[in-house]
C-alpha cells in the first residue's frame, strides 16, 4: 500500500500549517501601522500574501487607507458595481 497513514498525513499537514503561521507573521508584521486600526493590519497582510486584488469591508475605518501596494479596499457595493460592469 503506497498511500501515507493517517500520522504522516497528520505530520505533513502539522509542517504546512507551521510554515503558513510564519509566512503570516512576517506579513503580518511588514503591514503594522497602515490602517487606523491595528487589528486591521492582518486583514491586509493576508490580502498581500495572498496576492489579493481586492479587500471588500464595511469598516469605514479600514476603508480609509483606500490602497495599499496594489491592494485596493473598497466597499461591498462598490465591488458588486465593478463585477457587473
Amino acid at each position: 500500500n503506497t498511500s501515507s497513514s493517517a500520522p504522516e498525513r497528520n505530520r505533513s499537514s502539522g509542517s504546512r500549517t507551521s510554515s503558513f503561521w510564519r509566512t503570516w507573521s512576517r506579513a503580518s508584521s511588514q503591514v503594522a501601522g497602515v490602517c487606523d486600526d491595528p487589528d486591521d493590519d492582518k486583514y491586509l497582510a493576508a490580502a498581500l500574501e495572498g496576492r489579493a486584488a481586492y479587500v471588500v469591508t464595511g469598516d469605514q475605518r479600514f476603508l480609509e487607507p483606500r490602497e495599499h501596494e496594489g491592494v485596493r479596499i473598497v466597499k461591498p457595493r462598490a465591488f458588486l458595481e465593478m463585477l457587473g460592469s
